[in-house]
């Protein structure tokens, strides 16, 4: 999700990529682009050489949290896990959900408050980590 001025930004920046995006709100979501011959998407603005996001710099929430996503679910509001992040693969789950409780999480909910348009809907590929009370 970017602000208006991210988005002209990028979209000047950038504009070799050909980026597309939909305005959620007052914010604007970035349509990632289907890999070929799979279910799945990736995000136009992704290095796959240097396993980077090539506007980490612009400092927007989705890419310095990924692939942690805040999400509605059920008229609550859920910190999620993306499946598609070789990163996490593998890894301790129990430390993975202390990461998103005492590091990540927070960071989002603070965001959040402040923008709850950053707030997407979930979608059922996200592992849910944990509920967040009294949002």
């Amino acid at each position: 999700m970017f602000t208006t001025e991210q988005r002209d930004r990028l979209l000047q920046e950038f504009m070799q990529e050909n980026l597309h995006f939909e305005q959620r709100g007052k914010l604007w979501h970035l349509l990632l682009n289907k890999i070929p011959d799979q279910e799945k998407y990736i995000c136009p603005l992704f290095d796959e050489q240097k396993a980077l996001c090539k506007a980490y710099d612009y400092e927007i929430f989705d890419c310095r949290t990924w692939p942690f996503y805040i999400m509605r679910k059920d008229g609550n509001v859920v910190i999620t896990l993306s499946p598609d992040c070789p990163v996490v693969a593998g890894r301790d789950p129990d430390a993975i959900i202390r990461y998103a409780h005492e590091v990540i999480g927070p960071k989002m909910i603070k965001a959040a408050r402040k923008d709850p348009d950053l707030i997407t809907e979930y979608h059922g590929n996200a592992t849910i980590l944990y509920t967040i009370d009294n949002f």
